[in-house]
Order: C-alpha cells, then sequence, then structure tokens
C-alpha cells in the first residue's frame, strides 16, 4: 500500500480533525442558541 505512508496519514487525520472541530462547533453553537432566534454567522447580502 505505498499510499499509506506517515505524510498521507497525517493529511487525512488533520483532514478529518477539521471536519469534525467544524461539525462540534456549529453542533454547539446550535445548541447554544435554541433559545434565541438563529442568526447567520456571516450576513449574506440581500
Amino acid at each position: 500500500m505505498r499510499f499509506l505512508n506517515p505524510t498521507f496519514i497525517k493529511f487525512v487525520l488533520g483532514f478529518l480533525a477539521i471536519i469534525a472541530i467544524g461539525v462540534a462547533a456549529v453542533f454547539f453553537l446550535g445548541v447554544q442558541d435554541t433559545s434565541t432566534p438563529a442568526t447567520p454567522i456571516v450576513d449574506e447580502p440581500r
């Protein structure tokens, strides 16, 4: 398995960690903001 070298493994783990942190942050903020009306973090131009 040539593609299972340490560099590739570190890249995949880092990528999965970034995704996991992003999902956890969105989930945490969603749970914390249930008492207030949902407001987007980035205001889209209307």
